[in-house]
This record gives structure tokens, sequence and C-alpha cells, in this order.
């Protein structure tokens, strides 16, 4: 994803940040860089934060949504294109159960499956059959009931019965309708796959259906010809969540094994080291294990506009089940949040001695809930049980299985602390 600065968040649901400031996207009422750990200002309690290019949008418990950072096409919602270094409310009086921030737009969820949107409009990516830029939420077009939503640099995406449907850019075939044309309203992905876990970047979408086979689609991720319909690339991939950044890809295995795949260089081909990958070949054609023998819980990846400099800005985020953040990678404007300004290659701690519980961008993962015969999903992270896609029987005991070692069980599922939930699975106790 398009992004410029981390966030993570502690067991209180205190938000820390780091990276650039530039446009006042860490929310500490300034605009100064930070290569380590500051807590985002005005004590607010976060149950989800996402971060686009240069803005930053968060959900609180009861359904508001705020933002800060930069506004120059309306993306925070506030009715303006002022930019603020901490957090506004967005207009409108709405609440909603999932956000996403995109390069330069907002997509939200609500628990009717009605997708909002606000911000950037040049390509349609707000789906609402326009190129309207909008500076308050509107309501994206159809009759649609989505379960989840997404937002990669120009594009949205939205999930239902396990099917994709995306607006916005499609030069490089990122919509997957198989074609390359921009589309301003919902277009369903052309596939038969079932999907169950989402994640975007710059002009690449990669996704795991139930089987857990990872398809990638749009911008190919080894300066090959793009593709415009989902493309199988790893069956029974093991993985449970994925990260896409401009050639760039990683899974994170259920072992806590991360791999990653693409170039160590960003475009053009010439472009100097940025170590994104976690190894030390120029490029991988296929998935290699990060160096350290680390086994991590939760990963995110982005990178800094423009992608096309010839210094990258590729970093990358993985959060381990102590509480540890590690990150590698670019480290222009303190990217990795280990007090240095320096790239890395492998996977170095993030300062300051926090045992953080989630990250704020891992893209998207899924829980998967079966009854022996019927998979449903819905998102994960503090969305997690507020909005299943079908209800829970509080007779029947329910059990959890999770990278977080300390949630196991759950009777009767409504006690569960969702706050902390990254990814796993949920089924009925034989």
């Amino acid at each position: 994803m398009i992004h410029s600065h981390a966030y993570a968040f502690l067991n209180d649901r205190k938000a820390y940040t780091w990276g650039d400031n530039s446009d006042g996207q860490l929310g500490t009422g300034n605009q100064t860089n930070y290569s380590s750990p500051v807590l985002l200002i005005g004590n607010h309690t976060f149950s989800r934060i996402s971060t686009g290019l240069n803005h930053t949008v968060a959900l609180k418990d009861n359904g508001e949504a705020w933002g800060w950072g930069n506004n120059s096409s309306g993306k925070l919602g506030n009715n303006t294109t002022t930019s603020y270094s901490s957090p506004i409310p967005v207009v409108g009086n709405h609440s909603f159960i999932s956000i996403f921030a995109g390069g330069d737009h907002t997509v939200a969820l609500k628990a009717d499956g009605s997708a909002w949107t606000w911000g950037q409009n040049n390509v349609g990516q707000l789906g609402t059959n326009s190129i309207t830029i909008r500076s308050s939420p509107v309501k994206v077009v159809g009759t649609f009931s989505f379960s989840a939503v997404f937002a990669s640099s120009y594009n949205s995406y939205f999930l239902s019965n396990f099917k994709l449907w995306s607006a916005g850019h499609g030069y490089r075939g990122q919509i997957g309708d198989g074609g390359f044309s921009h589309r301003s309203s919902p277009c369903s992905v052309v596939t038969t796959a079932s999907f169950i876990h989402v994640a975007t970047g710059f002009h690449t979408i990669a996704a795991l259906d139930i089987n857990s086979n990872f398809f990638w689609w749009g911008a190919n991720p080894w300066f090959d010809a793009n593709c415009a319909t989902p493309r199988l690339f790893l069956a029974n991939s093991s993985f449970y969540q994925l990260a896409v950044a401009p050639v760039f890809m990683a899974g994170l295995r259920t072992d806590g094994k991360l791999f990653t795949t693409g170039y160590n260089k960003n475009w053009p081909p010439d472009a100097s080291w940025d170590g994104s990958l976690g190894y030390y070949d120029y490029y991988s054609l296929s998935f290699k294990e990060v160096l350290g023998n680390h086994s991590f819980v939760s990963i995110a990846a982005g990178n800094e506009w423009p992608y096309s400099s010839s210094q990258p800005r590729r970093h990358v985020y993985a959060l381990k089940n102590n509480g540890e953040v590690w990150t590698w990678g670019s480290g222009l404007y303190g990217f990795l949040g280990d007090n240095t300004t320096i790239f890395r290659s492998s996977p170095h701690l993030v300062v300051g001695g926090f045992a953080f519980t989630s990250l704020s961008d891992y893209r998207g993962s899924f829980v998967t809930v079966s009854d022996s015969t019927i998979l449903y999903s819905f998102t994960s992270g503090a969305d997690a049980l507020r909005t299943p896609l079908f209800n829970f029987d509080s007779s029947i005991n329910y059990s959890f299985s999770v990278k977080h070692d300390k949630y196991f069980k759950v009777n009767p599922i409504s006690i569960f602390d969702y706050y902390n939930l990254t990814s796993g699975i949920i089924k009925k106790d034989s």
C-alpha cells in the first residue's frame, strides 16, 4: 500500500506512530518526522487506524470516523480541503464498522453492508458513477451488501459473498475485469475463486481463496506483462496474511514464517537498493524466507510516493507474538522506527521496548468461520466480531485459533477481546 508512516497499538489501544510527517499524517500536532514511536496526540482510543499516502483515518468504538494529514482532495471527509496535523471527525454523523485509506481517498463500510467513499475521484475510485471529488462521505452506487472494503492508490475494492468488486484505475489491469479501462462504479473481478483475504498495493492486488491459493493481478511484481484477471501464482500456499508494494509481495505462513518475492530495487531497474525483500538477492521470482529465523503474527508493507524515484522507499513492518515490531527496507524519514534513517536488508527491532498488540495496516486479514459445511468470513482486527456474515448461536461453544498464544477460547463469543485479533480460525467445538 502507498503509505509513508506507521501506527501500532498497545493493549490499551493507545496508538504510537513514526515515519514521514510532512503533511501532519502522524497526528502529532506538528510536521516533524519521527524515526522512533511517538504517541498520537489527543488522548484518543481508536479501534482501527489505516494509513494512506499522506493521510490517516481511524474509527472509534461508536463507529465515528476521524482523519488527519493531507486533505488536498477532501480525503479527511470533513467537508473542507484544509489539512490537519491532529485528528478531526468526519462529518455527517455516520457510524462505520471498517475504514481504509487509499492513496488519495478513503473507503468505509457500514453495518448494513453499504460502502461509503470520499476524496480524490479522478479515475472513478469512489465508485459513485462519476469522477467528481467528494470532501464528505458519499454512498457507493448499486444495491450491494458488502462484508469488507479495501483501498489501493487509485482503486477501491469491495467484498461480497467471497466475490470481489472494484472501481477506479484500470491501466495496469488492477480492476480485474479482463480489461485495462477505468471504472467509476463497482465492477466484478473475473474469477471463479472464493476470496477470504485481500491485500492492496500501488497497482498490484493479491488475494487468498478459501483453499489458501495465492492469486495476483494488475501490475506485474517482476517487471513483466501486467495481468487483467486474477492469476494463480502459488497453490496451497499455507499463507494467512499478505502484503503488497510495488514489485514486492509478501506472504505470512501459519507457522509464523514470512516469505517475500519481487525486487530489492525499485523501478526503474537501475535504482538504488532498498532491501525490502529481507534478504540479499537482487530479485526473486519465487517466495523466499526473510532472513533471521523469525516468527511473526502480522505484517504490513508500503512505500513513499513516488515509487518510481531513483531512491526506492519501500518498507515492511512485522509484529511478533511478544509485541515486538520488526522493520526493514527504506529508512528514509524514519520509516523503520529504529531511530535511524538508513536502509535495512534484514529485520531490525523498532526501538522503545513497546509491547504492541496490532499494526494499523495489516491490510485486510480475514477470519474464517466454519459450521462444518459452509465457510463465512468477516474482517479482522477491531471490526472482527461486530458484523459477522451470520449469527453466532450463543448456545454453541466456538473455539478460536490464532497466532497470538494468549487467545484461544471464546465462550460465549461476545466476550472476546476483539481488539487484539489479527487472523485465525473460529470453528464449532466437536
